[in-house]
């Protein structure tokens, strides 16, 4: 049996131990370790058959036994039953709850494990109002919801509506923060015409001729990365996550030989094929330098996509050779943008060691608990996907088809890493729903909601990806004239964002139709997203076999 973990000293990514079966019935596994080892941390480590590498079990207890360590490993199939069944709906209950005292003290007899699991599970009360409220169900994950502003029977005077501002998560743990790594493709092939005037200036760039294939480089596919970078930037809360900035390109000096041989020099100095232009930092401001400068800097060479995602890998972990400060207890995201299928770090032609290189970098990201969200942009990125597909699929992220570069702001107007589908808001009282509503990325959200003199009662209601709803409500006053509340900065850019969309909504006219207008081509963007994502997934398929990337190893990061 094969044994995976982490030690803890030396710390580094992952290790494995091996012993071999002495014991084994329908509930239980016991595994003789061949060497002692220090297991602290080691709970619920996958245990492994080998040769072959088929998963067993995991691992539950250890104890000494003569001169070996033993260990209670439990049975994959009683996982599986165990889990298609879990304990109060997947909340838990006590330990002690299974054996209670009597009156004399004595302890009760234990009812077999299936009148255990019989037992009505106990009425459970949520958080009292204004902590962070959720509901679990079944397998579900838990929401967190928070309304932040205003604060519960606060009197607001502003005729555009009360100001509702808070933040939502669907997490199986706590309420966490986010370390983000925007990843950016910088390669030649992003010097092309986006098709969409990125930059503002009344002119959409075209295609020319292959060495400057734009004649307007502020329309270019890198230029439209680094505007759904900003936008992105843009609705992120910096009191609860971090960003960072990662390029990547890959020069023809980077070529190598995949079976091992000299490195292929073809000329000039070599420079690395990925660059963190801005480690983690919560000083948006920094970040915005950052972008600028990749703007004007602008493309070059060609596409190492495996080498872009390690260096984030890198930053969001504190490894070696990242600038960032790592903070274990954030949610750990990329958000990796390409407009190719790799050509390095090997030769251009050999597109199977290429995407080799990006699937065992998935990999390290899988084991490092980074989750990454892929954006393919473009036909070509499209033609060859499997190497977007994957770095998705295999870290637990959303892959995201873009055919047109230039509706890529559009499309990450759609961007969630906080697992939130839906929130709503609305006035209880008068039934009025809020005017304008923004979502953001990581889950923090604003909204407009009309009010009338007196008191109004409000309610934010999410939903999440897996279906599960929260709720919460907050009692606000509206009385004329009064003088607003002084907001944090944070929150009174999304303000501001909220009122000149209304101001821009107005000037349109008829609002009702606006906003259906809005939503219907927001549902028309996203069935034609899934259609994309559908075909792209069948191309990957074809590509994975056309590869032969089916059983290739995992290599460590």
């Amino acid at each position: 049996m094969r044994i995976l973990g982490v030690p803890p000293s030396p710390p580094h990514d992952q290790d494995d131990l091996y012993g071999t079966v002495r014991e084994a019935n329908d509930g239980r596994i016991e595994v003789e370790l061949d060497v002692p080892a220090d297991l602290r941390g080691w709970g619920g480590a996958p245990v492994l058959r080998t040769p072959g590498g088929a998963l067993v079990g995991m691992l539950q207890a250890m104890w000494p036994e003569d001169d070996h360590l033993r260990l209670g490993v439990a049975p994959i199939g009683k996982l599986a039953a165990a889990l298609a069944a879990p304990l109060d709906g997947g909340l838990g209950r006590p330990l002690a709850s299974f054996a209670p005292a009597t009156e004399d003290g004595a302890e009760e007899e234990k009812p077999a494990l299936a009148d255990q699991l019989a037992v009505a599970p106990a009425a459970r009360e949520l958080p009292g109002e204004g902590a962070l409220l959720g509901r679990a169900g079944v397998l579900s994950t838990q929401i967190h919801l928070q309304i932040e502003q205003p604060l519960d029977g606060a009197v607001v005077g502003d005729s555009q509506g009360a100001f509702v501002a808070g933040r939502a998560l669907a997490l199986l743990g706590e309420f966490r923060r986010f370390d983000v790594v925007l990843v950016l493709d910088t390669s030649g092939s992003t010097m092309a015409a986006s098709g969409a005037d990125i930059n503002g200036n009344g002119v959409v760039g075209r295609n020319r001729f292959r060495l400057f294939p734009s004649d307007d480089p502020g329309d270019s596919v890198l230029a439209a990365e680094i505007a759904a970078a900003r936008q992105i930037l843009e609705g992120l809360d910096a009191r609860n996550t971090r960003v960072g900035v990662v390029t990547f390109a890959g020069r023809s000096e980077d070529f190598r030989n995949p079976s091992g041989g000299t490195v292929i020099r073809i000329g000039g100095s070599a420079g690395p094929p990925a660059i963190t232009e801005e480690g983690l930092t919560s000083d948006f401001e920094r970040v915005e330098r950052a972008l600028r400068h990749v703007l004007e800097r602008g493309p070059a060479d060609n596409t190492n996509m495996g080498a872009g995602l390690r260096q984030a890998i890198r930053e969001l972990k504190g490894y070696r050779g990242g600038l960032s400060t790592p903070d274990p207890e954030s949610e750990k995201v990329v958000l990796f943008f390409t407009d190719g299928a790799p050509t390095a770090p090997y030769d251009p032609a050999d597109l199977r060691s290429n995407t080799l290189s990006v699937l065992r970098a998935a990999d390290a990201a899988s084991r490092a608990g980074v989750r990454v969200h892929s954006f393919a942009i473009g036909p070509d990125a499209l033609k060859r996907p499997v190497a977007a597909v994957e770095m998705a699929y295999r870290t637990g992220g959303y892959f995201t088809p873009v055919r047109q570069p230039g509706d890529l702001s559009e499309v990450i107007d759609n961007v969630s890493f906080a697992n939130i589908e839906s929130i709503d808001v609305v006035n209880l009282t008068t039934g009025e729903a809020a005017s304008e509503l923004r979502i953001q990325a990581d889950g923090s959200y604003g909204a407009l909601v009309p009010v009338r003199t007196g008191l109004n009662r409000v309610r934010v209601r999410v939903r999440a990806s897996d279906g599960s709803e929260a709720s919460a409500e907050v009692s606000v006053g509206y009385a004329e004239g009064v003088k607003p509340t002084r907001l944090p900065r944070e929150l009174v850019a999304l303000r501001n964002r909220l009122l000149e969309e209304r101001l821009i909504t107005l000037k349109r006219g008829n609002v009702d139709t606006e906003r259906q207008v809005t939503e219907r081509t927001r549902k028309e963007l996203l069935l034609d997203i899934q259609r994309e994502r559908s075909a792209a997934q069948e191309a990957a398929a074809k590509q994975r076999k056309e590869l032969e990337l089916e059983a290739e190893p995992i290599e460590a990061p």
